[in-house]
């Protein structure tokens, strides 16, 4: 080899070392793709469980289901006992939805998934509502904002019997 081709040999290494770097950057922009589906696969799955383990403990119980369905009727004339229960149970629900709202606010949930979600948890606005001034503080303050907003747009405006499941 000669001195003068070094130059060229040294042009040849470099423009290698970029391409190496670009199909090193592409492999990674791939693995962050994928794992963001990951991701957002998990928490939707997740939140399902909750929803899921949620249900399963509504449907066991029919003391539970006669006071989740009569709870926005009549909750001010539940006992302390039964306000206990009914307020824990509809905020272990509101927890459900607040962890979907921050996992969107924080980009693991996408934004379509989320929409789903609220939508879903929608409804339940009307069984939370009668519970919510007691248990609002325990949640972040753009969840409260975010109930509170749901609450003046879809609670006042829901028509249909509710219990039957008509908006539901």
């Amino acid at each position: 080899m000669k001195k003068s081709d070094l130059p060229i040999w040294a042009s040849v290494a470099e423009i290698m070392s970029a391409v190496a770097i670009v199909i090193s950057l592409l492999y990674v922009g791939f693995e962050l793709n994928r794992n963001t589906v990951v991701l957002n696969a998990t928490g939707n799955r997740n939140l399902l469980e909750a929803v899921r383990s949620w249900e399963r403990l509504l449907i066991s119980d029919k003391e539970l289901v006669a006071l989740y369905l009569n709870g926005p009727e009549e909750f001010q004339q539940y006992s302390q006992e039964e306000r206990l229960r009914y307020t824990y149970f509809v905020s272990q629900y509101a927890t459900i939805w607040e962890q979907a709202f921050e996992e969107h606010a924080a980009g693991l949930l996408q934004t379509a998934y989320w929409e789903d979600w609220n939508n879903a948890f929608r409804p339940e606005l009307y069984y939370i509502a009668p519970a919510w001034p007691e248990i609002s503080v325990y949640y972040t303050d753009d969840f409260q904002r975010h109930i509170e907003s749901e609450l003046v747009n879809h609670v006042s405006n829901a028509s249909g019997d509710q219990r039957d499941g008509t908006n539901r």
